[in-house]
């Protein structure tokens, strides 16, 4: 399996047609004779700083690929200009298996990787890349099908540093490699330790140290002796680059650890199982790390993880996230809430995000930003917010948002005369769920309540092509409004407040009909898809794979069944994880979905507390938009602050239990105390 990058091939073409290599200059070492065993290695592509450890890079981290799916990974993150700076690959469970990091290519320098070489051939790529002025970051030994294999890592040299490279070394061999290089004035960047039927065996990668950074190299360490040379070099101001572990008489660890010269933070796991592995990569990755290294490792008959994550933004270091902690924290206690997950945004830059809990109680999954949940009510900013987009793209016809719904929804009754504007703000007198605690339908007519509390019962346990189609099973329930706990049924839309999730798919569906679109593709095609919000979606049980959260319900967390929700998508349909439901408030914040968002922030032309979607006013003369949400299986909250440039998102897998002001309006009102 090779993988050239585009700089590579077009070097590879110029060479061939001039027959001259490409400039660069590379010192080479001999490599020692293979013994057997099953090694593997891992490389960092090193110096310097500004080029492969930059504060901020675009990354990804891959695991567990079989021979074609990394080939594949290869070819298609070189398309998006990415390229590794560490691979993995071994044969622990018999078949070989790859893993690897890869970033941003910051400076398009070319690149080679070949995971599959025989020794021979690896020798002969070594000494091509050589001459074409690419240098060895990252060197793969293993056994497959009784023969030595071989994969490798190259990158352009631009720099023209001298390097070196070894493997098949005793410790005696090794240290005094390490001992001759650090002579040499270079720095290890690629570590790796291996069982074989002479002993442990050791080999590594040295390159010029032009940043003259301090480091440390060590093989032969007990678990317990690792532990605490960790803590120490920590202590002292030193990172890891790359780990290995092999066993001898005993477990042996050992690693790279070099000066952390701009002081920017740094994570180190090991001994982990494949399930850990998966909790802690989420959980640094919300915490704003990026994956440099992975590895695993056998001790015993078992496989275990390792891998090392450097900062890559500013999220760590952001002042109030100890306090945010503290209040979710609070907040799951209170409770015994299931998973929380958290994100908050400031000028468009994410300021924190974290997950709390369990994702999936059964299964130890850690809840993380990234995992999706409901909407629940939340949706129905995204139907406001979809309804003025269509006004001032011309699609509701000559008067917009004024049109009346059945201007576009030929099959509503006439008694339904509310605009999209009054739809869209709760001022269309579209009933809401029969069982709502504030009518008293039940008491002054019973007939009616029990067909509506059948005809909800129904939609969710149906799944629904769109929004007209679900309209049809309550279009014709009588207008009403609520006053003291009476139900009225004499309600002029626009004059009484009435919240309605059966008002927004009203709503959609005169959308429909407006633009021939279905509502769930209009989401996509005028939300989603321009503002690359991936996960915002109406939830389709049955569609393709996503990496949903489970739901539960009451005190004892009971793990439920998701309901059917495709009946009401702008009113409460929709899911993403709570990153995407941050980006869409910011997008919406800035201009982006709307142009015109002061009629949304002021309560439109009228200065209604509730439009398209939000609870709207101000606080401590701080305008903010507001929108909780609670169904089965959710608790969510999206406040905003507009002219802070403030977006905070709160999604919990529970639906609150007693009280609507918690848990997920509780912990987005106390995040944004501490920030306004």
């Amino acid at each position: 399996m090779i993988y050239l990058s585009k700089a590579w091939r077009r070097a590879r073409r110029s060479r061939r047609r001039t027959r001259l290599a490409v400039a660069g200059v590379a010192l080479a070492g001999v490599a020692a004779a293979l013994v057997a065993g099953g090694p593997v290695a891992n490389a960092h592509p090193g110096q310097p700083s500004a080029v492969f450890d930059p504060n901020e890079v675009g990354w990804a981290g891959l695991r567990d690929r079989t021979m074609v799916e990394f080939d594949q990974d290869l070819e298609e993150w070189g398309k998006r200009g990415f390229y590794p700076v560490d691979i993995e690959v071994d044969t622990f469970t018999g078949a070989p298996t790859f893993g690897g990091a890869f970033q941003y290519n910051v400076d398009k320098r070319a690149w080679l990787v070949d995971t599959v070489m025989t020794e021979d051939e690896y020798e002969a790529k070594f000494e091509q890349a050589k001459k074409d002025g690419l240098r060895l970051v990252d060197r793969e030994v293993y056994l497959y099908k009784g023969e030595w294999h071989i994969g490798a890592a190259w990158v352009a040299n631009k720099e023209k540093l001298g390097w070196h490279a070894r493997f098949g070394l005793t410790l005696d061999e090794f240290d005094d490699y390490a001992k001759e290089q650090r002579g040499a004035k270079r720095i290890p960047i690629d570590f790796d330790m291996f069982k074989t039927s002479e002993g442990v065996r050791y080999g590594a990668i040295f390159l010029d140290n032009k940043e003259n950074l301090d480091w440390h190299l060590h093989g032969d360490l007990s678990s317990a002796e690792f532990s605490t040379t960790f803590d120490e070099y920590d202590a002292d101001g030193f990172r890891m680059l790359s780990f290995d572990s092999a066993p001898s008489d005993e477990q042996l660890y050992g690693g790279i650890w070099v000066e952390n010269a701009n002081d920017r933070g740094w994570r180190m796991r090991r001994a982990m199982t494949q399930h850990e592995y998966g909790n802690w990569w989420h959980n640094y990755v919300d915490q704003g790390y990026r994956q440099i290294f992975v590895g695993r490792y056998q001790v015993g008959s078992e496989v275990r993880y390792a891998a090392i994550w450097r900062q890559n933004n500013d999220r760590p270091d952001w002042r109030r996230k100890p306090q945010v902690d503290r209040i979710v924290e609070q907040e799951m206690a209170e409770d015994d809430v299931p998973g929380v997950a958290v994100a908050v945004m400031e000028n468009g830059t994410f300021r924190y995000t974290r997950g709390f809990g369990r994702a999936d109680i059964a299964e130890d999954e850690w809840m993380d930003s990234g995992h999706v949940m409901r909407w629940a009510s939340v949706a129905k900013a995204v139907g406001g917010a979809l309804t003025m987009r269509l006004h001032e793209q011309g699609e509701l016809g000559a008067l917009g948002r004024d049109s009346q719904a059945g201007d576009h929804f030929d099959d509503l009754p006439g008694h339904h005369e509310a605009t999209l504007e009054q739809l869209a703000s709760n001022r269309g007198c579209v009933r809401h769920y029969a069982g709502s605690k504030s009518s008293s339908l039940k008491a002054t007519d019973p007939e009616q309540y029990e067909a509506e509390k059948d005809a909800d019962a129904l939609m969710a346990q149906t799944w629904y092509a769109n929004a007209t189609a679900a309209a049809y099973a309550f279009h014709d329930d009588p207008l009403r409004w609520y006053e003291g706990g009476v139900v009225h049924t004499d309600c002029e839309p626009g004059t009484r407040e009435l919240y309605s999730t059966h008002g927004y798919t009203i709503l959609g569906a005169a959308l429909e009909g407006a633009t021939g679109v279905g509502v769930k593709d209009l989401v996509r095609q005028e939300i989603s898809d321009p503002l690359g919000l991936e996960t915002l979606r109406q939830e389709e049980l049955g569609g393709p794979p996503v990496r949903r959260a489970k739901i539960y319900s009451g005190a004892a967390n009971a793990e439920a069944d998701p309901d059917e929700i495709t009946w009401k998508t702008l009113g409460g349909g929709l899911e993403s994880d709570v990153r995407d439901m941050a980006r869409f408030g910011t997008a919406l914040i800035d201009g982006k979905i709307v142009n015109d968002t002061d009629h949304i922030w002021d309560g439109t032309a009228h200065n209604w507390g509730y439009a398209y979607g939000w609870n709207v006013g101000t606080d401590g003369g701080h305008r903010f938009a507001s929108k909780s949400g609670g169904q089965l299986g959710s608790d969510a909250h999206l406040l905003l602050y507009p002219d802070d440039g403030i977006a905070i998102a709160v999604l919990i897998n529970r639906e609150e239990l007693t009280n609507s002001a918690d848990h997920g309006s509780a912990i987005a009102k106390q995040i944004g105390a501490l920030m306004v």
